[in-house]
């Protein structure tokens, strides 16, 4: 029947949601086995009375959810030491102040010194917006980390993810469920990136991110607006609609950044497709192209050990300029006649 199938596939689906939910206590089996139990006791009594084996299961489902949905996300709690810390920010004048930057020196995966800093960033020194896009395993899953150029000093590098406690582990279907609370890390290149290529072995490529300066700004004050609202006011994790790339795009259609809404920032791992299409980054050959000079893989591994890494990695890297220096070369490369250069290399 119908009915029978319909209880039998959302009792399923709430055991595994019970399961990931409760993943890090000792008692996490118990959950959903008690939503298989309940879920099996309510098809065998609608074999004799239909009204009360469905009513219950219905019951049941309606209270999970109302305490699901009165669920909260956490402020403080055991976290682990690489999110022991949401950053926040000030912005005086042309004084940019970020609290709690992180900036670990990564031996391996699980060894690391930890270090929280406060840093000062000069706005008038800001020069660029690059996006890092780190793929593993499936390349239709990415992570997206942006970073803000200030020429000759370090760059502030952005990583919205998951905020996990102790005991924690990252899954994708869990995020669906407020399993994780959602956390900006504010840090170093050497930190957030060189951690990913050099000890992760990750795929990550660097776009420079066609913008005006005045884009950049509001960029960077909505960032900092964000991580300070978090530091009081946390967020759920949601891995399809409040995830690395989401927020980012977000927070760039907030800064007055054309961002039309596109499936490619629901699968990440298709966001230079979408930068392409849409001319914000480099588009003077084809994507394949554009993606093979990005890969800053054997630059990173180069720069390890470099003080100078975020100049290292970017070696080459040619500034698109604003979306309408994008557009005009586009336009230009459709005429033969017409003169096709522009950009720079950084």
């Amino acid at each position: 029947m119908l009915g029978d199938a319909l209880v039998l596939v959302i009792g399923v689906a709430h055991a595994l949601a019970a399961y990931l939910f409760f993943s890090r206590e000792r008692w996490a089996i118990w959950p959903p086995l008690g939503w298989l139990a309940l879920t099996a006791g309510a098809l065998v009594l609608a074999r004799f009375y239909p009204t009360a084996g469905y009513g219950v299961f219905v019951l049941a489902v309606t209270t999970w959810t109302k305490w699901w949905l009165w669920l909260r996300p956490n402020l403080h709690a055991a976290w682990i030491a690489e999110n022991a810390h949401q950053a926040t920010g000030t912005i005086v004048g042309d004084t940019v102040t970020i609290q709690n930057v992180r900036a670990f020196e990564w031996r391996d995966k699980r060894v690391f010194e930890p270090r929280w800093e406060t840093r000062t960033y000069d706005l008038k020194r800001l020069q660029g917006l690059d996006l890092f896009v780190c793929t593993w395993g499936d390349p239709r899953i990415a992570h997206t980390l942006v970073s803000f150029d200030f020429g000759d000093d370090e760059p502030l590098c952005v990583s919205i993810e998951t905020r996990r406690e102790a005991g924690e582990t990252w899954s994708a279907v869990a995020g669906f469920i407020r399993s994780y609370e959602l956390l900006m890390i504010a840090g170093t290149e050497r930190d957030l990136v060189r951690s990913r290529v050099n000890v992760r072995g990750e795929t990550v490529r660097l776009y420079r991110i066609a913008s005006e300066p005045a884009v950049q700004r509001r960029l960077l004050a909505r960032y900092v607006a964000e991580m300070n609202r978090l530091a009081t006011r946390p967020r759920f994790y949601n891995t399809l609609f409040s995830n690395c790339t989401t927020e980012v795009a977000r927070l760039v259609h907030e800064a007055g950044h054309r961002f039309p809404m596109d499936w490619r920032l629901l699968v990440s791992g298709h966001i230079a497709s979408y930068l392409y299409d849409i001319d914000l980054i480099d588009n003077r050959g084809r994507l394949d192209e554009v993606m093979r000079a990005a890969d800053i893989g054997a630059r990173s591994r180069a720069a390890d050990s470099d003080a100078a890494y975020a100049r290292r990695i970017r070696e080459g890297l040619f500034d698109p300029g604003t979306p309408a220096d994008v557009r005009q070369r586009k336009a230009a490369s459709r005429d033969p006649i017409a003169d096709i250069s522009g950009g720079q290399r950084l």
